[in-house]
């Protein structure tokens, strides 16, 4: 399948529905509004239909509802089809996700006993005096010099 590969963090529109393919695999679409912050404009929300298959559409399916913020991995195209109301032809984007999880409390594949911090009797670590600098913090260079592809400031 062509397309542009892209990752996704949105809002579900709706509930999920899992459906059946006439093969008997499970799949569903997700309907999926991405917002973008401006500072020079308002808001912009895009629509964008994730279509999943199999296993994790079924996890989809269990732990998705409407207004759950989800993470997609897939193929992005601009897909065209005309409406049945009015007749006039539309465009909007669609991808078909081969990762997508449920954000937050109750993520799919996250472990809620490994997410605790674990209990240990080591005393807490004391701060360094008098403003001297953390040792872990010596060997780090300026955040410009760790990102290749930095502007120099000069």
């Amino acid at each position: 399948m062509q397309g542009i590969e892209a990752a996704l963090t949105g809002t579900l529109g709706r509930d999920v529905e899992l459906r059946t393919s006439a093969a008997g695999k499970p799949w569903c679409k997700l309907s999926v509004a991405v917002t973008q912050e401006s500072r020079t404009e308002s808001e912009t929300t895009v629509w964008i239909q994730v279509a999943v298959f199999g296993e994790v559409a079924e996890r989809m399916a269990k732990q998705g509802h409407k207004g759950s913020r989800i993470y997609a991995e897939g193929t992005l195209r601009l897909a065209e089809w005309t409406s049945k109301t009015t007749g006039e032809v539309k465009q909007g984007l669609e991808m078909t996700a081969w990762r997508a999880q449920v954000l937050g409390a109750g993520a799919i594949g996250q472990n809620k006993v490994a997410s605790k911090k674990p209990k240990t009797d080591a005393p807490a670590r004391e701060q360094p005096a008098n403003g001297q600098a953390d040792a872990k913090r010596d060997w780090q260079a300026p955040l410009d010099e760790q990102i290749p592809f930095a502007p120099e400031v000069r």
